[in-house]
């Protein structure tokens, strides 16, 4: 999967991620089968006790049992 991302960006993120009172939500205008639900399987299978719901308008990734500073650094690489 080839994603884009602006270059400008990259650095402004990288701040948000890194800050831990921070919650990163991903919007894409790509196709949902595409982009979001191979990510969300990816890092799904990457952490127990987590699971992603697919839904007719969302995709919702479920880790509220799974181990909180793990997850974290998941969603760091998610991003």
């Amino acid at each position: 999967m080839d994603l884009k991302l602006n270059l400008e960006l990259k650095e402004p993120l990288t701040r948000l991620c890194n800050d831990p009172k921070t919650t990163i939500v991903v919007l894409s205008g790509s196709d949902r089968a595409v982009l979001v639900e191979h990510v969300f399987e990816y890092f799904t299978e990457r952490t127990r006790q987590s699971h992603f719901e697919l839904s007719e308008t969302s995709l919702i990734r479920n880790y509220k049992y799974a181990n909180v500073e793990f997850e974290r650094l998941q969603a760091r690489d998610m991003l």
